[in-house]
């Protein structure tokens, strides 16, 4: 029985033993999904006188090609029944007008907070007709140079505190000439104050041989000097404060 087994699969072309193989397998030529297995891969090797390695790789390839016509014709069925979808986003086009007002300084001031998703969102509300995506907003900002920048903060001053600062400017002046008429010995004073900000952390060497600092001796904490000139004598005095320098401390200067 065996040497006519042998005898017949001898004839048979692949074709042939890869249905024979699926047959075996699953006992149809179409399965679908995941079929019941009725036969081991051992078995159907024995029978047609393959290796298993052989038998594996016909049946996954028959089984991909059955599963591929299957989802065509599903797809082509689908088509026929349904019309034709068409997709969502069009193609607009961006006018001056709206890359003007991505782009003004206002509206970027005022979306400093927003990032590019929430930009999107307010575009299409200042113009319901339009939308745009994020990649489209880096492109139109990288062509009128809007970059990503560090927030610079100020004090902002306003119009009366600088009419302000302008009148007590002028009457400071005038004190001032006043007291050099009448013979006062004008002394000036400021105060200064030293951190690691202040410390430099760039320096020239030479190659392979970097400046070191001691650690100890960078890590000396905070200082405030308070220095006074005049004109007549140069430099009155100058003191060394560990620490800042309060109003108490100011006035134990001035005194």
């Amino acid at each position: 029985m065996k040497d006519t087994t042998q005898k017949t699969m001898r004839h048979l072309s692949n074709e042939q033993r890869t249905d024979l193989a699926m047959l075996l397998r699953y006992r149809t030529q179409t399965p679908r999904g995941q079929p019941r297995v009725y036969a081991t891969l051992q078995q159907i090797a024995r029978i047609l006188c393959r290796s298993i390695s052989w038998v594996r790789n016909a049946l996954r390839l028959r089984f991909c090609v059955e599963t591929h016509t299957q989802n065509a014709k599903r797809r082509n069925a689908c088509s026929r029944s349904q019309p034709p979808m068409h997709h969502k986003w069009k193609r607009y086009h961006y006018t001056m007008e709206h890359q003007s007002w991505l782009t003004s300084p206002h509206v970027l001031r005022l979306q400093a907070h927003l990032s590019l998703a929430q930009r999107c969102a307010r575009f299409h509300r200042q113009y319901p007709e339009m939308r745009i995506s994020i990649n489209k907003i880096r492109e139109i900002y990288k062509k009128h140079m809007v970059r990503r920048k560090v927030l610079q903060e100020q004090k902002l001053v306003t119009r009366p505190h600088l009419e302000r600062i302008d009148a007590e400017a002028k009457r400071a002046n005038q004190e001032l000439h006043d007291y050099v008429r009448r013979g006062f010995n004008i002394v000036y004073l400021d105060e200064v104050c030293f951190t690691k900000t202040t410390l430099p952390t760039l320096c020239w060497s030479a190659v392979r041989q970097p400046l070191m600092v001691d650690r100890k001796q960078y890590d000396q904490g905070y200082y405030s000097v308070i220095a006074a000139i005049s004109y007549g004598r140069g430099l009155e005095l100058i003191q060394i404060e560990k620490g800042a320098i309060d109003r108490a401390r100011f006035k134990v200067f001035l005194e």
